[in-house]
């Protein structure tokens, strides 16, 4: 069974906090892929249904688990997507938003990454 859970709530320094903890199986230490559904996808020869796109925000670790929620620290050593070209110039231009693109945010979906607990 493959461990995923929901981000419940964005704390004030910007960790997610997901909803499943120690009684669903949460570790310290544990890493999960944080992403939001895109759109389907249909094969295009045979119009099958191929599944969502996952929209990849980035990779946390579990920092603390309680019984019902952990709260996950986002690696900040790769960027949550690559920036496209429009953003990019933004930069250049000084007119950059301090918004971080593709920012986590409550309802995006964790999965345990099958690596497991960080050793």
């Amino acid at each position: 069974m493959i461990l995923t859970g929901r981000v419940a709530k964005i704390l004030d320094d910007g960790r997610p906090v997901l909803n499943r903890g120690t009684h669903d199986g949460v570790e310290p230490g544990q890493r999960y892929l944080i992403f939001t559904p895109g759109d389907s996808v249909q094969d295009p020869e045979t119009g099958e249904d191929l599944g969502r796109v996952e929209l990849v925000k980035g990779r946390a670790t579990v920092v603390h688990a309680q019984e019902r929620l952990a709260i996950l620290e986002m690696d900040r050593s790769e960027p949550a997507r690559p920036r496209t070209p429009s953003e990019i110039m933004a930069t250049l231009s000084g007119r950059e938003d301090d918004t971080p693109p593709m920012a986590v945010e409550v309802g995006d979906h964790g999965r345990l990454e099958e690596s497991g607990p960080a050793g």
